[in-house]
């Protein structure tokens, strides 16, 4: 099955397409790159869009930046 992936950034536009995207197709992805230079509350809204979407929003890291 095919995998669409949404790049999901914390900020509404990104939310906005997510939501369309996840709408629009069957096997949506949803990817966050967390650099830690993000909001605070970012975490907070991360959560509540898991919420929304219905599924989990994946967090890529990168050690030799934390």
């Amino acid at each position: 099955m095919k995998t669409t992936i949404a790049w999901w950034s914390a900020g509404i536009t990104s939310t906005i397409a997510t939501k369309l995207a996840i709408e629009m197709y069957d096997n949506v992805a949803i990817y966050f790159c967390e650099t830690n230079e993000h909001h605070p509350d970012n975490k907070r809204f991360l959560k509540d869009c898991e919420n929304w979407f219905g599924q989990k929003i994946n967090i890529l890291t990168n050690n030799k930046c934390i």
